[in-house]
């Protein structure tokens, strides 16, 4: 009796970038049975250190060769430049920006958009089979690589076009980056009070709780949703000056949601 073995095929892969992005997507490669991590370009060695024990490592983009996916993980600014420095050949090169369209490629002859949605920070571990990979490609057969690519992460993917994906990158901004200002600024107060901002954690995390199950305008509590300006105007006035503005800003957006009149 014979037995016929099938094997998945290896997906080859190099990455452009040493931040946070490509140290991230990194690891999870190179963890990945059904993918090899080939090689990292960076612009320094002492850059490249984090990443000598994944891979071989490179300070020349000559040097990226034979590979099956070129992942771009920099800067906005540097994308712009990027197509004039390298010479990809037909190797399927994508960035990982969530702003930038994917025709910045457009001089290539495959290439694609790979966006993880997620915050990424130094130091932090994320599981990777939770972050939500925005894909485009110039090509289904290139699109579908790219969905191998994150099956193999063991993560989840949805097909978005370069339009859809920069609206959804201004509102991962307000989910993120402006909630993190937001939560500075109470931390401020808190810690202008004498009292430790953790105080806040069961608050903060039932929110979050609430706004994925009921939505977030159903979630919505406070003066501003009531429409009580009396409240509204005590806390104005015991509030520093550099935090008016914000806080008047917040509340009439709020406000004017629920058709309640504004300051």
């Amino acid at each position: 009796m014979s037995f016929l073995l099938t094997f998945e095929p290896v997906i080859h892969i190099s990455i452009i970038g040493t931040g946070n992005v490509a140290t991230h997507l990194a690891q999870a490669i190179a963890q990945s049975p059904l993918l090899r991590l080939d090689c990292v370009y960076g612009r320094s060695e002492e850059k490249l250190e984090p990443f000598k024990e994944l891979t071989s490592t490179i300070t020349s983009l000559n040097k990226i060769q034979n590979t099956g996916l070129l992942i771009v993980a920099i800067t906005d600014d540097e994308l712009k430049t990027m197509p004039d420095k390298i010479a990809v050949g037909d190797i399927l090169t994508v960035h990982t920006s969530g702003s930038v369209s994917m025709r910045v490629f457009e001089k290539f002859e495959r290439y694609g958009v790979f966006y993880p949605l997620q915050t990424f920070t130094a130091g932090r571990k994320i599981d990777v089979k939770k972050i939500p990979f925005c894909l485009e490609a110039k090509n289904k057969k290139d699109l579908e690589i790219l969905k191998t690519v994150t099956q193999a992460l063991g993560a989840n993917h949805f097909v978005v076009n370069s339009e859809q994906r920069a609206k959804l990158h201004l509102a991962a901004v307000y989910a993120n980056n402006f909630v993190n200002g937001i939560l500075a600024e109470a931390k401020t107060l808190c810690e202008a009070s004498g009292l430790p901002f953790k105080i806040l954690r069961p608050l903060v995390e039932e929110t979050f709780e609430k706004v994925f199950k009921i939505g977030p305008e159903n979630a919505q509590t406070g003066p501003a949703r009531r429409g009580d300006h009396e409240t509204i105007k005590k806390q104005v006035a015991a509030l520093p000056m550099d935090q008016k503005k914000l806080y008047i800003e917040i509340t009439n957006s709020i406000l004017r949601r629920y058709e309640r009149k504004e300051l």
